[in-house]
């Protein structure tokens, strides 16, 4: 049996969309009850542990006391890392460590940037994304106790990866043909030059967008291209939007309770095989909507498609499997 790896962002649902938008803060309060029913889940169909990443906040250490007497079999833990930085890198050396423990799989609780830290280091383990930021286009709105059942199925290797995953594509940026940084929903070219408050939430500096899908009904960056052309994520292709002033007017949620209207001069998809230039220099890239690279005017920088991303466990798929192999029953007694 396999262990399950959990990597909860204490800070995802937190940032300045808050003062700018209506997103709602995604508490402690929540992630701790989200959590709490996801090791009652795989408790009760005993997976014997789990290792969840720590946090300066102490949210993981709350989890584990509320639950002190109430878990049979599991034997959940705090994961061991060499600091705890309070950023990106708890994220990323959670996820390294739980590759290198052989984990079954990995649940996350964050939004979009959270899942694009993990994805980077995660490799081939199957990941489970729970929604739990202010932008959720990658990870599902699925109930924790769904979640845990799901991940226990993998802990017992009751179903398989190929029936029960989607490959999911990601966008690789690269700087003199090196990658350097990858997104898995939004790269975004924007007319600014310091890094500043990570989020983004103005369309009016964006000069460029690269996108991995593209739904009206999404919220951020990605909902820009969906109103202009549907793009499924299994399409084998992605979009490229140049904005402008004389194109066309799109309206967009581009964060909840923000809709934003921005002119786009013109948008196309590119295949795998195409390394698309970043034209508009210098720039700030952000990457799922936060702020991560700068650009200088001499730097060569170009987006292409990887359709080889992280493997997302399909919840319903894993349950329906699940199911059609007695996991979830017994011999009548």
């Amino acid at each position: 049996m396999k262990t399950v790896g959990i990597i909860a962002n204490a800070d995802s649902g937190k940032d300045v969309r808050r003062l700018v938008s209506s997103a709602s803060v995604f508490g402690d309060r929540e992630k701790i009850n989200i959590l709490k029913r996801i090791l009652m889940a795989l408790d009760s169909l005993d997976v014997r542990q789990a290792l969840i990443m720590p946090d300066p906040s102490g949210l993981t250490r709350r989890v584990l006391y509320e639950l002190e007497g109430k878990l049979h079999r599991l034997q959940a833990g705090i994961l061991e890392l060499p600091f705890v930085a309070g950023d990106y890198r708890d994220s990323l050396g959670a996820a390294e460590a739980m590759a290198a423990e052989g984990c079954g799989c990995v649940i996350t609780l964050g939004g979009d940037g959270t899942n694009r830290v993990v994805a980077k280091a995660i490799g081939d383990v199957p990941l489970l994304p729970v929604s739990a930021g202010t932008n959720n286009v990658f990870p599902f709105l699925v109930e924790g106790t769904t979640a845990g059942l799901a991940a226990a199925a993998f802990a017992h290797g009751a179903v398989r990866t190929r029936d029960c995953c989607r490959r999911m594509p990601l966008l690789q940026v690269c700087r003199e043909g090196r990658p350097e940084e990858t997104a898995l929903i939004d790269a975004a070219v924007l007319d600014q030059h310091q890094v500043g408050a990570r989020a983004v939430w103005e369309p009016g500096v964006i000069r460029e967008l690269y996108l991995t899908r593209a739904r009206p009904a999404d919220i951020g960056l990605s909902a820009i291209g969906g109103c202009l052309q549907t793009l499924a994520p299994d399409a084998g292709l992605a979009m490229y939007i140049r904005t402008g002033e004389n194109g066309r007017r799109v309206t967009a949620p581009i964060a909840p309770g923000l809709i934003r209207t921005i002119t786009v001069d013109e948008h196309r998809l590119f295949g795998p095989g195409e390394a698309v230039a970043v034209t508009f220099k210098p720039c700030i890239i952000a990457l799922d909507g936060e702020r991560e690279m700068r650009v200088e005017d001499g730097d060569a920088v170009t987006v292409k498609l990887d359709p080889h991303g992280p493997l997302v466990i399909d919840v319903d798929r894993t349950l329906n499997a699940a199911v059609a192999r007695g996991f979830l029953t017994s011999p009548p007694v």
